[in-house]
């Protein structure tokens, strides 16, 4: 009886010695999988491999702690990781795997490791010698982690701020700047007679023209000499038949400042009813500011200096200028600009006496856009295009031509004799706008050209629209 009891323990304990043998569980699955119990092989497929990891962990176990014997701790990790990913549960390699993190200073993986052992084993006395101060080193790392990026932070800003600095567009250092442009005028009259070529009687062609030089041949100093017959609008009478303008200017830093000498010269019959030579000549002020991407430029000719008085005689005309532009770059292919121009003139007949004023106040905006060669890195196309709101001002038989401000036609066209009468602006005329387009494009290194075309849309009680084009060469050194 005792012989049969020991001989059935016997068989089942060899059998479940069997069934625990990965390769047993192995040949099973395979061979119930061409029985076509699928299900029923992949289980034991799956306990195999898990049987198969649990030994194979303990081996993998044993191979570090014998690698840490050797000191050889990069070998030892490696060999822990795999130990703990066979077999998740097996404390030891937990262990010293958390130890060896925490002794080669990643703390961050030293204490999940310290924290895993407490949810298995919550009185583990193994990993409370070292994890209080795996934590104290985490957060000094996370810390001075913390620093490095804040640091790293400020050196890309100051590498931006710096890289933005250099694409900036500079000021090129140049030593001359010359220009010359002839205008074309195409007026459309409202009275039925269609398109029709205007003229404009200046010394010389009979059209508007200009030629400008700029030289800057010493450091902060600039010198500007502009000549011609210059275009005022469509509107505005045959006043000034030739111009000159001569300036000079010092700079220093992101200042600039000058004084300039301006002539004008009437030779018009349009005033007068018959042909007058008249010569103004006006002493200026100019300034100008360049602050970061901003830029100011400001021109000041005024009327009163120096100015025709009652000590004049004859016929005599008096001329002023004003130019105010801002200028803000975005970028060197991006800038964007408004500026506010002033020419009036003053007609006097000293004999009567009397005075005939006319001007024309210009205030435009506009936006300019750069493409650049890409091997030489130089301006290659510049397009141009704004938006002018043109104020004509007139005013005949002024009959107190000697007050300081023109008996009402000074600056900005205000009546000083009607101010108080609810009419400070009696000699307003009538407004356009004008829409204006152009390119400027660099045929050699040092040559360009440039051209626009514009649009004047006129008041419809005057008598005619205009078109103008202007075509020009420039070269600069």
């Amino acid at each position: 009886m005792y012989k049969k009891i020991i001989t059935v323990l016997f068989c089942i304990f060899v059998t479940a010695l069997y069934a625990q043998d990965p390769e047993e569980l192995t040949r099973e699955g395979v061979e119930l999988g061409r029985k076509q119990k699928y299900e029923e092989s992949l289980q034991k497929l799956d306990e195999s491999i898990k049987l198969y990891n649990v030994r194979s962990a303990k081996t993998l176990h044993n191979m570090g702690y014998v690698y840490e014997l050797k000191g050889e701790i990069d070998k030892a990790i490696p060999a822990y990781e795999e130990a703990v990913r066979r077999n998740p549960i097996q404390i030891p390699s937990l262990e010293r795997l958390g130890y060896l993190y925490y002794k080669t200073g990643l703390y961050d993986k030293a204490v999940a490791t310290g924290e895993n052992v407490l949810k298995l084993d919550p009185k583990n006395q193994e990993v409370i010698k070292w994890l209080p101060d795996a934590y104290k080193q985490k957060l000094i790392a996370q810390a001075k982690a913390q620093m490095e990026e804040a640091a790293q932070k400020e050196e890309k800003k100051v590498t931006k701020e710096e890289v933005a600095e250099e694409e900036k567009p500079q000021e090129k250092k140049r030593i001359l700047l010359a220009t010359v442009d002839l205008m074309s005028r195409t007026g459309y009259f409202l009275e039925g007679s269609g398109f029709e070529v205007v003229s404009d009687n200046g010394i010389g062609p009979n059209m508007p023209y200009l030629f400008f030089v700029d030289v800057g041949p010493f450091d902060g100093w600039e010198a500007r000499i502009t000549i011609g017959n210059p275009y005022y609008g469509a509107l505005m009478p045959d006043v000034n038949a030739w111009m000159e303008k001569v300036e000079g200017m010092f700079n220093a830093g992101g200042y600039y400042l000058g004084f300039g000498i301006l002539g004008n010269h009437h030779r018009s019959g349009d005033v007068f009813g018959q042909n007058k030579h008249l010569n103004d000549y006006k002493m200026g002020i100019l300034f100008g500011l360049t602050k970061d991407k901003a830029k100011v430029d400001i021109a000041l000719y005024p009327r009163l200096i120096m100015r025709d008085g009652e000590k004049s005689s004859g016929e005599t005309f008096d001329a002023d200028y004003f130019d105010f532009t801002y200028t803000y770059i975005f970028d060197k292919y991006l800038s964007y600009y408004t500026r506010l121009t002033i020419n009036e003139f003053y007609f006097f007949d000293h004999t009567i006496p009397a005075c005939l004023y006319t001007g024309v106040y210009d205030f435009s905006i506009g936006v300019v856009l750069n493409r650049y060669n890409e091997l030489t890195g130089q301006r290659k196309l510049s397009f141009r295009f704004s938006l002018t709101e043109r104020m004509y001002f007139g005013n005949i038989n002024i009959d107190n031509p000697y007050a300081k401000f023109g008996n009402g036609q000074g600056w900005f066209g205000i009546n000083t004799d009607k101010w108080t009468k609810g009419d400070p602006f009696s000699g307003f005329r009538s407004l356009s706008h004008v829409f204006t387009a152009g390119v400027e494009e660099y045929v050699h290194k040092n040559v360009f050209l440039y051209q626009s075309l514009g649009f004047e849309l006129a008041d419809t009680s005057e008598d005619h629209h205009e078109i103008t084009f202007k075509l020009g060469a420039g070269v600069e050194l």
